[in-house]
């Protein structure tokens, strides 16, 4: 049979299945090219309107959506910028999606778009997959970025990663690593120390040293948990020291695993001779497995010291020892009742009682007596409700018997003092149940609780109105302590009843009861909670806290201040104001010079809370700050409570022809965050400048000036000034209705020394030179002064490249020993320096270099 034979025997309905299979393909190719279309045209919006990109896209496209369209938009970044990468967030989905896949299409994607946001993610991709390295060594070359490595540490957020690999892959660019410890962002300290932890270069392992002291928590505790040396007695000193001294715990934690690891046999310290702040600290860390370690605890647990009573009743309290302290008592034992009782009210005075519930399951008239007695002040309140059926359900014979009685007694004054609504109703109906026996009358009235007025004022009147009930002065006197509204109507009631109505005695003692008010009072009982806040509450915890410790207090702050840790002291400075305690303030302008760009932040911050006009106003200088970040936030904080004289500097460092960008471009910033009128008037002034001069973060400043006052200031400058400046204005207009921030000059690099090796002398090849210019990045002012002047002396080209690079230090003495030192540079002796230094490969060196001169120039001029 021929083909044609056999295609016509086949079934009709083949045919039709065939032709619909077709037509499928057909109709899914069109809908695909539509709907790439349609994307591609949304894409084009998106790029130029944040606000399109979230209608057309984000509320349309799903996450997995847009990954699966990640070609077209990369294709539209090609074409309209990496503004719609911005506006779809599309560097957060791509960076996600190459920690979850690390496929080569997704390092390349990153490493061309978004290298600032992802890089570190690639790192830790091609670490994983070292056969794909050479995607990001191939970027790394062809980038030709000397920081290469900072930024790669930058780009995290401190997470781990294997360091040995790393150095593996990265081992020609570790004198570049080695310098990156030394730099002001703790980040790319991080990566450096962990690939310098596997790196036996003797430099290398000096500088790994030197960041047990390093100034951000994590470094520390990298460096205590990863360092292998041959030293051993001098890892144990320095974890030791962490370990008792450091005033983070993780760091601490961390320290203390390592000694109980490597050094188990090593006795670390008598904590009976450590200061408070090291016991506290011991006391933090101790072992719920070692028996010995429970001793010591239940030592502290009488201490006079609340820091050190606390530490160890919380761990005692995680032990199990105080509940067993709580229910193994007996009435017919008092001295241990009595010694049990101490010691779980020290650990109750300190917060710790959970032992407590327990009151709600024992029988133990021991226990329930303690418990009534500890939770007249400490405590939850709810526990008393508990406590108050175990008692009032004993009979009659036992609550008076001896034993019984004080357990008795000790509860209704818990009631009295603590007691919830639930428990004023128990004894309420204790009350009831005796209002005829005077004996019980004598001990229930005055444990009532003002706070179950309500409940109790009705009670005591109806009890009046019976004439048979005794001790009747003493219900008067009871129901006196509530406020009047309870009972006023009813007394009144009495006196305007008919006479045979109530009894004569029960009319006497009304009339006594109205002629006994005099003003009506609540006492109120308000109990005191501490707890650990988020920062813009623990304002209002230290103030708590310095009221209630008063010179304790003071020392702790000083203890603090003198720590390593930059993250601790800056949130503590940024708390002290509201204190209202002036003592602090000198300490916190001291810290205005401190290395770390956080605490010097938090110190201008500090002043302006603390309302200090003067000190902030001497801030002005630090607009000079090598710290991006720290000129913003001090210009900011000048430009929101500066003075009229404030805006005069700021407007003379803009119009000043011999200041460099920089400062002035932090001028402009502190005029973008002042709410005076004249603050417009300058920035409109600057843009009538002929020369142009930083014209486009002008027109930014102005843009951000969102007060009612600058607004109104703008808009009559607007409608009065020339074409030229009625231009930048509107444009200034215009990006006043957007969201995003234009990004200034980044100056961060400008701090680190260079990063191309040199050929040192003896004192250089052991890299001694080296820890001299990392000493340049020490908070303390005294210690950068030394090196400063330390480096001056050695007078080599690499320690001139590590003078030039302070030539910005915040420190005004640290200045003066550079400008001293470069002074030689004048002379012919230093002419080979100079000339070594003005052709540096460094482009910082050279910029400093030609900065510094031009000062001295101008200072001999003068």
């Amino acid at each position: 049979m021929n083909i044609s034979g056999l295609l016509g025997s086949l079934p009709l309905w083949i045919y039709i299945v065939d032709a619909i299979l077709i037509a499928g393909i057909v109709a899914a190719l069109i809908w695909t090219f539509i709907s790439h279309s349609v994307f591609k045209k949304r894409l084009e919006k998106a790029a130029v309107d944040e606000e399109a990109a979230r209608e057309l896209i984000l509320e349309k496209y799903d996450t997995s959506a847009l990954i699966r369209r990640s070609r077209l938009i990369e294709a539209g970044a090609d074409k309209y910028g990496d503004s719609l990468l911005k506006n779809l967030s599309m560097d957060e989905i791509w960076v996600n999606l190459l920690r979850r896949r690390k496929r080569v299409t997704d390092i390349r994607r990153v490493l061309k778009f978004i290298p600032e946001r992802g890089l570190f993610y690639v790192f830790l991709a091609v670490l994983d997959k070292p056969r794909k390295v050479r995607y990001l060594t191939d970027w790394l070359k062809e980038s030709g970025d000397l920081l290469a490595m900072r930024r790669i540490a930058l780009s995290g957020k401190g997470e781990n990663f294997d360091g040995q690999t790393a150095l593996e892959i990265f081992e020609e660019y570790i004198p570049h690593i080695r310098e990156m410890t030394g730099d002001p962002e703790w980040a790319s300290r991080y990566f450096a120390v962990k690939i310098l932890l596997h790196h036996d270069d003797d430099r290398s392992q000096r500088a790994v040293w030197d960041c047990l002291h390093d100034t951000h928590a994590l470094v520390r505790r990298t460096v205590a948990t990863e360092l292998t040396t041959d030293k051993k007695d001098e890892l144990f000193e320095a974890l030791k020291t962490l370990f008792i001294d450091d005033p983070v715990f993780e760091v601490r934690r961390a320290a203390k695993e390592r000694i109980n690891l490597d050094f188990p046999d090593r006795e670390v310290l008598n904590i009976k001779k450590m200061n408070d702040v090291e016991a506290f600290h011991v006391l933090d860390l101790m072992n719920p497995e070692f028996a010995q370690d429970e001793n010591t605890a239940l030592s502290f647990l009488d201490h006079d010291n609340n820091e050190l009573r606390l530490s160890a009743a919380y761990f005692l309290n995680r032990l199990g020892t105080l509940d067993r302290l709580f229910q193994q008592v007996e009435l017919g034992d008092r001295e241990l009742f009595e010694r049990n009782f101490k010691l779980l009210t020290k650990a109750a005075e300190v917060g710790i009682s959970d032992f407590l519930k327990s009151v709600s399951s024992t029988k133990n008239p021991a226990t329930l007596l303690m418990a009534a007695r500890l939770l007249q002040r400490t405590g939850s309140r709810e526990l008393i409700n508990s406590l108050a059926k175990n008692v009032f359900a004993l009979t009659d014979e036992e609550k008076t018997h001896a034993d019984q009685r004080k357990l008795y007694d000790e509860t209704l004054k818990a009631i009295k003092s603590r007691g919830t609504c639930d428990a004023v109703q128990f004894i309420c109906q204790e009350l009831e149940k005796h209002s005829h026996q005077g004996d019980f009358l004598d001990r229930i009235l005055p444990a009532l609780p003002e706070s179950g007025d309500f409940l109790i004022a009705p009670l005591l009147v109806s009890m009046l109105k019976d004439p048979e009930v005794p001790r009747r002065d003493l219900i008067r006197e009871t129901i006196f302590r509530f406020n009047e509204c309870f009972y006023q109507g009813e007394i009144i009631g009495i006196l305007k009843a008919e006479r045979e109505e109530y009894p004569h005695q029960v009319r006497i003692d009304a009339l006594k009861l109205l002629a006994q008010l005099k003003k009506p009072y609540c006492l109120q009982h308000v109990l005191e909670n501490l707890s650990i806040l988020p920062l813009d509450e623990a304002r209002y915890f230290t103030s708590i806290l310095a009221d209630f410790s008063g010179a304790l207090f003071n020392k702790r702050v000083e203890g603090i201040m003198a720590s390593d840790d930059a993250h601790v002291r800056a949130s503590l400075i940024a708390a002290l104001p509201a204190t209202g305690i002036k003592d602090f303030i000198a300490p916190i302008r001291k810290a205005l010079k401190d290395a770390d760009p956080e605490v010097r932040m938090a110190a201008v911050w500090a002043l302006h809370d603390y309302q200090e006009q003067r000190a902030l106003n001497g801030t002005v200088e630090m607009l000079r700050d090598p710290v991006e970040r720290v000129r913003v936030q001090v210009a900011k904080a000048l430009g929101s409570h500066g003075t009229e004289g404030v805006l005069d500097r700021l407007k003379e460092l803009l119009f000043d022809e011999n200041e460099v960008p920089t400062v002035k471009i932090a001028a402009i910033a502190g005029l973008s965050f002042s709410e005076t009128r004249g603050s417009v008037d300058v920035l409109v002034e600057k843009l009538r400048d002929m020369t142009g001069e930083l014209r486009e973060e002008i027109i930014q400043a102005l843009a951000e000036k969102h007060d009612q006052r600058s607004l109104t200031r703008m808009v009559e400058v607007f409608k009065d000034s020339e074409p030229k400046i009625r231009e930048s204005m509107s444009e200034a207009f215009k990006r006043m209705r957007s969201k995003g921030e234009t990004s200034l000059v980044n100056l961060l690099n400008e701090d680190i020394p260079s990063l191309l090796p040199l050929v040192y002398d003896i004192l250089e090849d052991t890299g001694w030179v080296e820890s001299i210019i990392r000493r340049l990045a020490k908070r303390d002012p005294k210690e950068r002064r030394e090196a400063a002047a330390l480096l001056a002396r050695i007078g080599t080209r690499a320690a001139f490249r590590g003078i030039v690079l302070a030539a910005r230090d915040p420190d005004e003495e640290v200045r003066v020993e550079v400008t001293k030192a470069l002074e030689y540079l004048n002379t012919p002796e230093g002419a080979e320096i100079l000339a070594d230094l003005e052709n540096d490969p460094d482009k910082r060196v050279r910029k400093y270099t030609l900065w510094a001169l031009e000062r001295i120039k101008a200072k001999n001029l003068d």
